[in-house]
């Protein structure tokens, strides 16, 4: 198994220096970002202050500017659009939150205040580097900002790593969310099942490009909504990802597969949790789906049979009516 761990941090390094290359190429694409105005301030703006550069237009104008907000040690990036209950998303391993594009939070706003924003280190966060950097860090940042932000009882969507951070945050926090929502996740440890050798090969590749990256999160079959996504990625002023963060993030993933105390928490979770996964996703197995809803006393999976690793842009219309519930 330690073997097998060390591959997966080989793993995910790979994947965070695909997703630097693919965030530079819609960058490329798009222009620079730098030259779209700030917002104005409003009357009542929420809190933190404005990062230059970060107003989408268009289609994308309605997530407003970035904003920073003091956490901790940290400054934490986030977007914050949307009326209704307050709805918490967590981003996965490497990904700004540029990276959620505008369809999905599009129709997640139209029934939550959704507060997205960058784990540290990644995109408009800072970080701390004094401090070794895990899951259950990564939890507590998530529940600095809840605090910060006022955000009330807020439900929890986690997209991979940021599924693993959503898990963590309720077993830490008791009672800080009302619901949660997981989608290509798992719990960690030993019990965690890896990806086949097939792709962990290709992942480790450091010729690993990011139409190779691309092909990883959707199926064959899925073309057009892997377009689509790109497509909207140049919506979005897209953030810079460092290959330093995800350095970081990459031992926090090694770790988190030595570290069991996620696992065997979850029955003590009491909220409801749904936990999706793509049938065909090859860079987290549907079975962890299975064996996450297993150990929590209410829990419900859906499974998108012809879902990748990114079934939740494949069709965000059938995600979003999970997520709104």
């Amino acid at each position: 198994m330690m073997r097998a761990v060390g591959g997966y941090v080989r793993r995910v390094k790979s994947i965070g220096t695909a997703v630097v290359v693919l965030v530079a190429t819609v960058m490329l694409v798009v222009g620079a970002t730098a030259s779209v105005p700030a917002v104005a301030a409003t009357t009542s703006p929420p809190a933190g202050s404005v990062v230059n550069g970060s107003m989408p237009s268009g289609a994308a104008a309605f997530l407003g500017p970035a904003r920073q907000v003091r956490v901790g040690s940290l400054k934490l990036g986030y977007r914050q659009f949307g009326k209704g209950p307050d709805l918490l998303v967590i981003s996965g391993f490497a990904s700004p939150m540029s990276l959620w594009g505008t369809q999905l939070p599009k129709l997640l706003a139209q029934h939550y205040r959704v507060t997205m924003f960058d784990n540290r280190g990644i995109g408009y966060s800072t970080d701390d580097v004094a401090q070794p950097e895990t899951i259950p860090l990564l939890a507590s940042d998530a529940a600095g900002l809840i605090r910060t932000l006022h955000l009330r009882m807020p439900s929890v969507l986690g997209w991979s790593m940021g599924g693993q951070i959503a898990l963590t945050l309720v077993v830490k926090y008791p009672g800080i969310a009302r619901r949660v929502v997981l989608t290509g996740a798992d719990f960690g440890g030993t019990h965690a099942v890896l990806p086949d050798a097939a792709t962990v090969a290709i992942l480790n590749s450091p010729n690993t490009t990011p139409e190779q990256f691309l092909n990883l999160l959707f199926p064959a079959t899925t073309g057009q909504a892997e377009q689509a996504f790109v497509q909207q990625l140049a919506q979005v002023p897209q953030e810079a990802t460092r290959v330093s963060a995800t350095t970081r993030q990459g031992n926090a993933e090694g770790a988190w597969y030595q570290y069991e105390g996620t696992y065997k928490s979850l029955p003590s979770v009491r909220i409801p949790v749904v936990v999706t996964n793509g049938a065909l996703d090859v860079v987290n197995p549907q079975a962890n789906a299975k064996l996450i809803a297993k150990r929590l006393p209410r829990a419900s999976v859906v499974i998108f049979a012809a879902g990748g690793h990114a079934m939740l842009f494949q069709n965000a219309p059938r995600f979003a009516a999970i997520v709104n519930g």
